[in-house]
């Protein structure tokens, strides 16, 4: 009996905590952020806010505008117009870059 109560105390544990959701692109869905792993193996968020959304990836990614656009079109279903600022931020490696939406299609 006494090693089946560690199992079901740990059963019970995970069934208190909400599981993300994974989506069928295999992203995972944090609210408005969903997250992506890069080929590195990395990964990639990008957050819808308004008409704006924000990516955060690693500085070591070489990130091109293609899959920024790719990624924002399948985290948001709307297209990116225009990046209106990027910075990197050292603390945790990380680049944003923010962009315009074009949710008319959408």
């Amino acid at each position: 009996m006494k090693p089946v109560l560690p199992l079901c105390a740990a059963l019970f544990l995970t069934a208190c905590y909400p599981t993300v959701p994974v989506n069928p692109d295999g992203s995972r869905q944090f609210g408005e952020t969903r997250s992506f792993s890069l080929p590195t193996g990395m990964g990639l968020n990008v957050t819808r806010e308004g008409n704006q959304a924000k990516i955060l990836y690693p500085m070591e990614y070489p990130l091109t505008d293609a899959e920024a656009a790719d990624y924002i079109i399948r985290a948001t279903g709307c297209r990116p117009t225009a990046m209106v600022s990027s910075h990197s931020t050292m603390y945790n490696r990380g680049l944003h870059r923010t962009y315009d939406l074009d949710c008319s299609g959408a």
